[in-house]
């Protein structure tokens, strides 16, 4: 299940919890996030130009991770508008994004090439993927293709006998 905007919800587990502490606090399912009913099974596919490093922390709260990614994985200046010359946006300049209103001011605080700026524009354009097992703790972000790739989300209807199926899938009979 992935999570966009603020909320993530995965109905087999009752998990639900708001993104990023600190910057949403609104707790509703992603169900609803998204334009479906509460309780309802909702998948979300968009698509994907980039993916971070791993970020390793200790939290078992997905917000917490989310937190982690916005606040602390940043990129050289230069690098990113040399990622964005080879994605094709052959003019992209940082210190004109921010005076155009297309990036925050914290991207151009100085004229440095080597300053940090956050990968994540803002922290309410971000999504959680929950996968995986209770023995991990990385986090990674995947950045979106804005406009090319938005994410498209769809109700799953789970077949009347999900439990059985469930259950003998994990050898429970």
């Amino acid at each position: 299940m992935g999570c966009i905007a603020s909320s993530i919800s995965v109905s087999a587990t009752g998990l639900r919890c708001g993104v990023a502490a600190g910057y949403t606090r609104r707790r509703q399912p992603y169900s609803v996030d998204r334009g479906f009913k509460a309780g309802d099974n909702v998948v979300t596919v968009q698509s994907v130009v980039a993916i971070s490093a791993p970020a390793y922390s200790q939290s078992e709260h997905a917000q917490e991770h989310a937190a982690l990614l916005y606040d602390k994985v940043k990129i050289k200046a230069s690098t990113a508008e040399r990622y964005a010359y080879g994605a094709g946006l052959t003019g992209f300049r940082i210190a004109n994004a921010v005076k155009d209103g297309l990036l925050p001011q914290e991207y151009h605080l100085s004229d440095d090439p080597q300053r940090l700026v956050p990968v994540f524009q803002r922290p309410q354009w971000m999504g959680i993927v929950v996968a995986g097992d209770a023995g991990r703790n990385q986090s990674k972000g995947y950045v979106c293709n804005h406009l090319q790739g938005v994410p498209t989300s769809r109700k799953v209807v789970l077949p009347k006998n999900w439990d059985a199926l469930l259950a003998e899938s994990r050898g429970k009979k």
